[in-house]
């Protein structure tokens, strides 16, 4: 493997496009902006909940300020141009999709699902201002009651620890929802997830701007925004909604960040931002290190081929990734416990993805990676494409050969029982029907986009592979390609929730849905620009499904190009 990317002379026009309008700034740099903003005031309630100083005033100037200065800094984002009803029409379906969900919006205060527990953690937080949450064991007759093994204060997502109660899940989506309630009450609270919908959904045509053009982006938001799973999380207190904001907004970024080979300064700062963003994911989802994980591989690849912003990027991650962490195991330890079937193979795959990568980066730079020669060859490419295909129908065909079970002792699995007795089904409560998580895909999304999407990702593995070698210029999208496609396959083989529809959809929300319709849209795109010119009249600039070119998707320079199919 070579020391170093293959850089192209930049050609004079790409040093002439116009400067990004208003519309292209609207589209690709505001959305950036807000996830910074959200990810701020994620990361200032640790330190505030832990001193009972989450009131509004102390905690809404704290907030003010970090969202102002984390939001200064995302403006240096680079835009990408788009045309002024491109970034309209994306506006009005993201501000649509809040719209409708604000109208609709659900009001799960009961403790039976996770958007119930998430909202009365958020009305805790507005109320007492810190954690954990005082039980009042007077009313019980004192905290000797609890010596009675029939009397408990716990309850469905809110443990007994001692004489307190200590919620389940992570503390970053109640304390932003908690926003809401000071500003008005329980519907403020309640309104709050539509709120950051309307970014969220921009975030994602954002990202459709910068990968596949911003012609495309209202069409990917739209499909996106219509999925139901997009639908019923923007109406509840979830948290998927804030992690889909800034995981978006962290792969804008990274694309940004590749294509920036030519000022390497800006690529530096571009990689701690995506970095940043994407450990930040980590106050509101604890499954975050899988993508941390998988970016791993991708920060190696990065610095075998010297890219700029490989080391800033690691940094960054591990930053905003540490302090969730500390955040999750001061807050939410027994759920962490609870989880830790799930949660301990994730570390150990961080762990072992680590140190592969760490060894992988010193034979690269020992350039003994560069003397095997099924590494450097030409078929590496198709192979490694024929094997993804093979993976994808594997998964896709599970229904036809495989049932996927669990312990039958496992909580989900009295649930699933009691599902299948209603229902009038053959009882197994140890099943996941995990086997059929593509087909749950199909549901919202239809066949035809799941495979188109499969084709896409294929073809782009294919593309990538020889970049890697260092015998193409990088490819602005490599890096959030790899993590996607990771994460995607990954989560499609065990989504890791109890199979209840719909509300077991909401494990797509952040990162598979998105990843899905991109890639589909991208083949549509392709196929659109492969026809005659008369047909088909291409944008400037360069993205995935483009019929050729250099690095316009990330608004950087030259080194860093598009796909070529």
């Amino acid at each position: 493997m070579p020391a170093a990317p293959r850089v192209d002379a930049a050609p004079a026009d790409r040093a002439a496009r116009p400067e990004p309008t208003w519309a292209g700034v609207l589209l690709t740099r505001v959305p950036v902006v807000l996830a910074a903003a959200v990810a701020a005031v994620t990361a200032v309630a640790v330190p505030l909940v832990l001193l009972d100083l989450w009131a509004p005033w102390t905690a809404l100037p704290v907030c003010l300020v970090a969202a102002a200065l984390a939001g200064r800094l995302a403006w240096a984002v680079p835009a990408v141009p788009a045309p002024a009803w491109a970034a309209l029409a994306s506006l009005a379906v993201a501000v649509g999709g809040g719209l409708w969900a604000a109208l609709t919006r659900a009001e799960h205060v009961v403790l039976r699902r996770d958007a119930g527990s998430q909202a009365l953690y958020a009305h805790h937080l507005a109320t007492h201002h810190g954690l954990p949450v005082d039980p009042s064991l007077a009313a019980l007759g004192g905290a000797q009651a609890l010596a009675d093994p029939n009397v408990t204060i716990a309850s469905p997502a809110f443990y007994e620890v001692g004489t307190d109660v200590v919620p389940q899940f992570l503390l970053g989506a109640p304390a932003l929802y908690s926003l809401g309630e000071w500003a008005g009450g329980w519907e403020g609270l309640l309104l709050a997830p539509a709120v950051v919908a309307v970014a969220a959904l921009l975030a994602v045509a954002g990202l459709a701007a910068r990968v596949v053009g911003p012609r495309w982006a209202p069409l990917a938001v739209a499909v996106f925004a219509l999925a139901q799973p997009v639908l019923h999380v923007n109406r509840s207190t979830y948290s998927e909604v804030p992690a889909l904001l800034v995981l978006a907004a962290a792969a804008s970024v990274l694309v940004a960040a590749t294509a920036a080979t030519g000022t390497p300064t800006l690529a530096a700062r571009l990689g701690g931002g995506a970095g940043l963003l994407l450990g930040a994911c980590g106050f509101v989802r604890i499954d975050y290190l899988r993508e941390v994980a998988l970016l791993l591989p991708v920060v190696a690849g990065l610095a075998a081929l010297r890219h700029p912003a490989a080391r800033a990027l690691l940094a960054g991650t591990a930053v905003t990734s540490v302090l969730a962490a500390v955040a999750a195991v001061t807050y939410s330890r027994p759920y962490l416990g609870t989880i830790a079937g799930s949660l301990l193979p994730l570390v150990a795959a961080l762990v072992a993805l680590a140190v592969l990568s760490w060894a992988g980066l010193r034979l690269a730079r020992a350039g003994r990676l560069a003397r095997a020669p099924w590494l450097t060859s030409p078929r590496l490419g198709p192979a490694l494409a024929a094997v993804l295909g093979v993976v994808l129908l594997g998964l896709a065909s599970r229904p036809l050969w495989l049932v996927v079970r669990q312990d039958p002792a496992d909580p989900g699995s009295r649930l699933v029982a009691g599902l299948q007795q209603s229902q009038g089904l053959p009882v197994d409560g140890g099943r996941t029907y995990a086997e059929h998580s593509v087909d749950w895909l199909a549901w919202y999304l239809g066949w035809p986009a799941v495979a188109a999407a499969g084709a896409a990702a294929v073809v782009l593995l294919a593309r990538l592979v020889p970049a890697l070698q260092g015998r193409a210029p990088l490819p602005a999208w490599a890096a959030p390609f790899v993590v996607a496609v990771g994460s995607t396959l990954l989560t499609l083989y065990r989504p890791g929730i109890t199979p209840d529809h719909p509300w077991a959809d909401r494990r797509f929300v952040p990162l598979v849905l998105p990843a899905v319709v991109l890639l589909a849209t991208a083949a549509v795109a392709w196929a659109v620009r492969a026809l005659p010119p008369h047909l088909s009249r291409p944008p400037p600039g360069d993205y995935l499904g483009s019929p050729g070119g250099g690095g316009g998707a990330g608004g950087g320079r030259a080194g860093v190009r598009g796909v070529v199919p």
